[in-house]
């Protein structure tokens, strides 16, 4: 409702607030990856932004650190590695390169990739 209404800065607090370590422990890692995905899709919509996707991928970024319920959650990592790979289609570079390719490493040392994935 708030992002709907324009109110992004609040919409964020709310998120944030959420997705917090401390309220986030009582949601399952499941919800708390779709909270994050969700929330990281609200940046992306946001027209005009440049820095959507770097929003975007800090979002996601939260759900992925193995503090969190979401750390093995895989539809959190596709998002991620969606979000890393178009960056670097829209302005390729070593650093945006060497961020996906860690992040694909990532994913199979966790032991959460898919065929696809390799």
């Amino acid at each position: 409702q708030y992002w709907v209404a324009g109110q992004r800065d609040d919409a964020r607090e709310i998120l944030a607030t959420a997705a917090s370590p401390k309220a986030s422990a009582r949601l399952q890692g499941d919800d708390l990856a779709e909270l994050l995905v969700g929330w990281a899709q609200m940046e992306l919509s946001e027209k005009g932004s440049g820095d959507a996707t770097q929003r975007a991928l800090d979002v996601v970024a939260r759900g992925c650190q193995p503090s969190a319920s979401s750390y093995k959650s895989l539809r959190l990592w596709e998002f991620l590695l969606d979000l890393l790979e178009a960056r670097h289609l829209a302005g390729p570079s070593e650093a945006t390169m060497t961020a996906a390719v860690a992040a694909y490493n990532r994913l199979l040392e966790i032991k959460i990739a898919r065929p696809q994935h390799i």
